[in-house]
């Protein structure tokens, strides 16, 4: 596989290296490559300069630390099962040469003396073990009394390692006397710690979010109380000036690099687009690769690295959380609404803004598309909802009459209608004309606030859903009520037809995805794929696939045929709406308020399985809108596909088909 390298001026990172389907929990840089391992199992291999993937080892479950040894031709992985696993690289190997076995938990950190006779382990049994890497056997056993988060031997004193503990306690031990004794106790956790290259100081990384340095009596140097706003599961430092770099997890996703001199952050590192989870520096120190949840590897030219200003910061997506996400009918736009109080309009294309409403007086809270794609309908918690044209930056009409907040709209397959529905103080379910911005019916019948409503493809029937649990269908020319829906599992959140209007799936607050006959009323299918209430779906693939969002933070792909086990995706956020479109594939709205686009794969067995594509953002510059917009609307939208293959995958952009036999392994997840 080839990484795409960009330029600095396009991207702050000099080269994203992809080869993982699972979160990147640790790399180790050598002379012989980078080595990254997953929490799938597998073991990438990339040559740093020409980014190309070396090889490819697949352990038995997720590995949490890499190591190389001293000859550069061996690696040792620390699995999750408690295991130590010895390969031998650049044989294709399809089994671990050694399996050091002696651990009763994970085994979260370790590292070869510098003879590389001896490799020191730790494990959430509280154990330091130290091996002899030649026969496998455990020489010493050591219980530190607490899960062992990090371990480091000392470039000085080469008998010497420290490790760090849940407690929060930093113990130096002796291997040479197997003795132990603590140096500090820090304030939570300690996650991650680096030596210099004195050995006389060591930084650490906390669980607070702190980044502190102290000397070996214990004394603190330097303490950043809020370097991330996450753990700080990674630190380095480099062997070459006093810069120490620290990564934050799931909230903050930064990296840091702080110079001890001054005792500031001499820079930022921001294109992750979840938790980072591992960092090393080049042999040389002027470069920096970072693991992360997004299942990506960035390597970082620190020859470039400047400090950042409020206004040069990339931020994603909204500003609070995203409520709702549309793609236009054509595909060739996205809407977004947020509790941020506005309505954002995207290229899926680009990934860039096109346009941004701001006169909300409240949350937006729904959006939907005219059918000819020039309008969008908006509801707001301010009870209102607003028409808007994508020529004019105010809105052109307002339906009033909701006295509570409006939860969700959508507008009529042929244009005349809008349909919109209300809160608690206002649990009803209104069809407006508009032409006129009548409310023309008025429809009564859930018995707690309405939360979704939606057309039938052919216009005619109404699903809504409700907190009371019930979904109805209503008869559009009447008024009618024509079904009742009661699934008993509590507030349902969402409603959608099928796209040929013969089904109707519904996602409710007891974790369940249920799939109804429109024709009978019949429940058909039920799928359980969240741990939590799940607040959206999306159908995908026309009826063969169904997409659900959740509180748990993870995304489902649920092929209808049950044969076929759903699968998940986790983000680092609930999903608060979902949209799917043939050309662009899945979009996500967060209660972070980025927004992410995801393709979906489909292997030779069937077996969907999801992948990062990209992410949504803006900036502080606005982009020119009109001839953006007009432009967009005359694109032929062939120009917006693209083939590219994965594995055993092909995608075009996101259309699963089945792929020919693949010859090449290449990237398919644009990271933006």
């Amino acid at each position: 596989m080839q990484a795409r390298v960009e330029s600095l001026t396009d991207k702050p990172w000099r080269a994203l290296l992809e080869g993982h389907d699972d979160w990147v929990h640790t790399l180790a840089w050598s002379a012989s490559g980078i080595a990254t391992a997953a929490a799938d199992g597998s073991v990438v291999i990339f040559d740093p300069i020409t980014t190309q993937v070396l090889e490819t080892l697949n352990s038995s479950g997720p590995i949490f630390c890499v190591e190389w040894a001293k000859d550069l031709g061996t690696i040792a992985l620390g699995t999750a099962h408690g295991a130590i696993e010895i390969w031998t690289t650049h044989q294709q190997a399809e089994k671990p040469d050694q399996l050091f076995e002696g651990h009763t938990q994970a085994v979260r950190c370790l590292q070869y003396d510098a003879h590389g006779q001896l490799l020191a382990t730790g494990s959430d049994d509280g154990d330091l073990r130290l091996w002899r890497s030649d026969s496998g056997i455990c020489s010493v056993v050591m219980p530190l009394g607490a899960a062992i988060e990090c371990l480091q031997w000392s470039p000085e004193v080469r008998t010497v390692l420290a490790c760090g503990l849940q407690d929060g306690v930093v113990v130096i031990v002796n291997a040479k006397t197997r003795s132990h004794n603590p140096l500090t106790t820090r304030s939570a956790a300690v996650l991650s710690l680096a030596w210099n290259k004195a050995g006389s100081q060591l930084a650490l990384g906390l669980q607070s979010g702190s980044v502190d340095v102290v000397d070996l009596q214990g004394q603190t140097i330097m303490q950043v109380h809020d370097a991330h706003s996450d753990w700080v599961v990674t630190v380095a430092w480099n062997r070459y000036n006093n810069l120490i770099a620290s990564a934050g997890f799931e909230k903050d996703k930064t990296v840091k690099v702080w110079d001890l001199n001054s005792q500031s952050c001499a820079g930022s590192l921001h294109g992750h687009l979840a938790g980072v989870t591992d960092l090393a520096f080049s042999l040389d120190g002027t470069e920096l690769a970072t693991t992360s949840a997004d299942t990506t590897v960035r390597v970082w030219d620190l020859t470039k690295l400047r400090r950042q200003s409020k206004t040069d910061t990339i931020e994603d997506g909204h500003e609070e959380s995203c409520r709702s996400v549309r793609f236009s009918h054509d595909g060739h736009l996205l809407a977004t609404a947020s509790d941020d109080c506005t309505l954002r309009v995207w290229n899926p294309k680009t990934s860039s803004r096109v346009r941004t409403y701001r006169d909300q007086t409240d949350w937006t809270t729904c959006i939907a598309w005219s059918p000819d794609d020039e309008h969008l309908c908006c509801s707001s918690g301010d009870g209102n909802i607003r028409i808007y044209s994508l020529e004019q930056d105010e809105p052109i009409q307002v339906l009033t009459g909701h006295t509570d907040w409006v939860e969700s709209v959508d507008w009529s397959p042929g244009g005349q209608l809008i349909a919109s529905c209300g809160f608690e103080k206002d649990p009803t379910v209104r069809l407006w004309d508009v032409s006129s911005g009548s409310n023309i019916h008025t429809l009564l019948g859930h018995a707690g606030r309405v939360v979704h409503v939606e057309f039938h493809p052919d216009g005619e029937l109404l699903a809504s859903s409700g907190a009371d649990g019930t979904i109805r269908l209503w008869n559009v020319a009447d008024g009618r009520q024509t079904t009742l829906l009661d699934p008993k599992g509590g507030a349902v959140n969402e409603a959608r037809f099928s796209p040929n209007g013969e089904l109707l799936a519904t996602a409710s607050e007891d974790n369940s995805l249920r799939v109804w006959s429109v024709k009978d009323g019949i429940q058909q299918q039920v799928f359980t794929p969240h741990s939590r209430n799940v607040v959206c779906l999306a159908w995908a693939e026309h009826e063969s696939l169904l997409l659900s969002g959740s509180d748990d933070f993870t995304v489902a792909v649920i092929p209808l045929d049950e044969s076929i086990a759903p699968t998940s995706f986790q983000l680092d956020t609930p999903v608060y709406s979902l949209d799917w479109t043939d050309g662009s594939g899945a979009v996500c709205g967060c209660a972070s308020g980025r927004i992410v686009q995801l393709s979906v794969l489909l292997d030779r067995d069937r077996r969907a399985s999801l992948a990062w594509s990209k992410s949504f953002r803006r900036t502080r510059k606005d982009l020119a809108v009109g001839s953006e917009v007009q432009h967009l609307m005359e694109e032929d939208p062939m120009s917006l596909s693209g083939a590219s293959m994965k594995g055993n995958f092909m995608v075009h952009q996101a259309v699963v088909v089945d792929p020919p036999k693949p010859t090449v392994r290449s990237s398919m997840c644009s990271v933006l």
